[in-house]
């Protein structure tokens, strides 16, 4: 369900709407999960990512009820915080380029560069 500039925090920072959230199995890595988080839905192409909030994905383990018509849903919750960095420029150019951060749960950090369609990837 997507809920555009509800709230008074979106009016004075529009990078702070999350518009809609999807989460589906890998068609590429069996076992996987992708997490899918739109913000900020009336950015421009060029605009980057707030260095002022961190987006959080918070997930918890299901698994079929015993009558397979609803679902048990674990204990054990796993926070994946993205914050990202004041935008710098690229020597000898123009481009502003923005580096963000995925911090796992178990504290890990894996860094990552705004546009770049490069997979990165940490175990766990």
């Amino acid at each position: 369900m997507a809920d555009h500039f509800s709230g008074p925090r979106i009016l004075f920072d529009p990078a702070s709407d999350v518009a809609d959230v999807s989460a589906f199995p890998s068609p590429d890595h069996p076992g996987c999960l992708v997490l899918v988080l739109d913000v900020f839905p009336a950015a421009a192409p060029t605009a980057l990512f707030s260095d002022a909030i961190t987006y959080r994905f918070r997930v918890r383990p299901v698994a079929p009820a015993a009558d397979r018509a609803a679902f048990t849903v674990g204990d054990t919750e796993y926070d994946l915080d993205f914050t990202f960095a004041t935008p710098g420029q690229t020597p000898g150019s123009d481009e502003s380029v923005q580096i963000g951060t995925c911090t796992t749960p178990s504290g890990e950090q894996v860094l990552f560069q705004v546009g770049d369609h490069t997979a990165t990837e940490a175990d766990g």
